[in-house]
């Protein structure tokens, strides 16, 4: 009966563990395909492989980073309707059960990335670096806490370029961390009209609604334009395949932007599956950008 209890224990607190790093936020990692896909070498077998390592790498690296972040919100997310109910801010989880595990998924992280290579270890080094500044301090500072959150999926871009030796041009980067920057604003403007200021985020007491569209607006056009530059600088001759692409992350971004308007992008990473119009929009652009690049 007691090894039972203590199996059930150990059961329980490795599931609070793992909702704690939340494995439905490891869709981000995905960026490190986008280099090899755009470069049309994804399906070559070594660059798959080297696109996979690192994707398991910045898994691990990213599960630490929401490890210690939840650490240092704990007392906000208590606050928050739906992150009150989070094992670190409920309670479920230890702070130092937390700790020991961010320490040892982020250490495991780097050990194996610089193993794999220098380069590639120092990004990680340095996106671990800025999450812990961000989680620290800066997620307070409006703006600036924008930008860190956004150079994380510019980061995982650059490592799978890196990682693959797949050629990163300026226009490309340029796209991702636009489009990177569009999303967080998103998130941030969904907040902002669904819960009071003063609940859970100190950053929220120095957006406005002005403000923050402003900013949406801004980098959601500079993505669209960029892309499009991309598209006609791109030597595909399947340029049809490409306008609807074009049109496609066009009627996405607008969607995005809808919901984020209605309050319901907090969670930009799941609208992809939740939002039926989004899932259709994305299921165009794949499709179209892949049977422009591929076929």
């Amino acid at each position: 009966m007691l090894i039972s209890l203590v199996n059930w224990s150990h059961m329980t607190v490795a599931k609070q563990i793992l909702i704690t790093m939340r494995p439905h936020q490891w869709v981000k990692n995905v960026f490190v395909f986008s280099a090899p896909i755009a470069a049309e070498s994804i399906f070559n077998f070594d660059v798959l492989r080297d696109s996979f390592i690192v994707f398991l790498i910045f898994t691990c690296a990213s599960a630490s980073v929401y490890l210690v972040n939840d650490l240092f919100d704990r007392e906000s997310d208590s606050l928050h309707p739906m992150k009150s109910s989070r094992p670190l801010a409920s309670g479920d989880l230890s702070a130092q059960t937390g700790f020991s595990i961010g320490i040892l998924t982020a250490s495991t992280a780097l050990t194996v990335a610089f193993v794999y290579g220098f380069q590639i270890g120092l990004i990680l080094l340095v996106y671990l670096i800025i999450n812990f500044l961000y989680s620290s301090f800066f997620k307070r500072i409006a703006y600036m806490e924008l930008v860190l959150v956004g150079s994380g999926f510019s980061l995982r871009a650059v490592v799978g370029g890196l990682s693959t030796e797949t050629e990163l041009t300026f226009t490309f980067v340029f796209v991702i961390s636009a489009f990177a920057l569009f999303l967080v604003s998103c998130k941030r403007y969904s907040e902002l009209v669904s819960y009071p200021t003063s609940m859970h985020r100190y950053s929220l007491t120095k957006y406005s609604e002005r403000s923050l569209t402003l900013v949406m607006v801004m980098f959601s056009s500079s993505g669209i334009i960029g892309y499009i530059i991309w598209v006609l600088k791109s030597d595909n001759s399947f340029l049809l395949l490409m306008i609807v692409s074009c049109v496609a992350l066009l009627l996405g971004t607008v969607r995005v932007y809808f919901l984020a308007v209605k309050g319901r992008s907090e969670d930009p990473s799941m609208l992809i599956v939740t939002d039926p119009f989004l899932t259709l929009f994305t299921i165009f652009w794949l499709a179209s950008f892949f049977g422009a690049v591929y076929v």
